[in-house]
């Protein structure tokens, strides 16, 4: 059993190329990122989101700063689709630790864009992207990665392990599956404790049952647990889950305490 994490967002840009990493700008990117992760970090799905208050980074997802002899030259700034929402642990210090610059010859072509509109990736930016993912195992937000002929790099949350862990298929291959686990490891999936919000649903659930007994509809609780706040986009992830694939209390209720002992074996 697993949940699908999100590795790759659906973002509505402006079609205008503007200095997006500008005070004048920045609300305007920062709007439509926000709208297509849910108010949730691109990165390891936390929420930005605390006491009515955002905290949260707009990341460059190649990194803007220099190249591996000039760290004072600053390039893809202000490219609205270099542009991502992270939490400030993703962008200012997993994202950035043990990261391969770029060389200087790529940067130097690829500085400048004089396009006033565009609302799908140029080449240039695409040539670049692909130089970098050579260089680093990160699954660049938003637009993710892909392998071979469009087969995405995707990650799953094992439910039965709480731990995530790469989604592959007989088309995979090691460096594909090497790539996925050192993005993991980059961003400490499974040392942060996302299953919290995972054990706090499947109590929830107890609870409504024990409560309301087994006459309460499993329609009924997912309006429940949809008006919550989670931790972390995994929550609702597995809220859709359970929507999905219970139709039975009584088997929806052995499984969320089957969940809770798994935690702690």
């Amino acid at each position: 059993m697993r949940l699908e994490f999100p590795t790759k967002y659906e973002v509505d840009y402006p079609k205008e190329n503007k200095k997006y990493y500008s005070q004048t700008y920045k609300k305007d990117i920062q709007r439509v990122l926000l709208e297509a992760s849910k108010n949730y970090c691109m990165y390891c799905g936390k929420n930005l989101k605390i006491d009515s208050n955002f905290q949260f980074d707009i990341e460059h997802s190649i990194e803007k700063a220099g190249d591996e002899k000039n760290q004072k030259i600053d390039f893809l700034m202000h490219c609205k689709f270099n542009l991502s929402v992270a939490c400030r642990s993703c962008n200012q210090i997993y994202k950035k630790r043990m990261i391969e610059k770029l060389k200087a010859e790529i940067i130097e072509k690829n500085i400048n864009c004089s396009k006033l509109t565009c609302k799908t990736p140029c080449k240039e930016y695409l040539d670049i992207k692909k130089e970098y993912l050579n260089l680093n195992s990160i699954i660049l937000q938003p637009m993710g990665v892909c392998f071979g002929e469009n087969r995405q790099c995707k990650i799953e949350y094992d439910l039965l392990k709480h731990i995530f862990k790469p989604l592959i298929d007989e088309k995979t291959s090691v460096n594909e599956v090497n790539f996925i686990q050192e993005h993991i490891s980059r961003f400490h999936l499974n040392r942060e404790m996302f299953s919290e919000c995972i054990l706090e649903i499947s109590e929830m659930i107890i609870v409504l049952i024990e409560e309301f007994g087994e006459n309460i509809s499993i329609s009924s609780m997912i309006k429940v647990l949809s008006i919550q706040t989670y931790n972390n986009v995994i929550g609702e992830i597995y809220i859709k889950f359970i929507d999905h694939y219970f139709n039975d209390v009584k088997q929806l209720y052995e499984f969320c305490k089957l969940m809770i002992v798994i935690d702690y074996i």
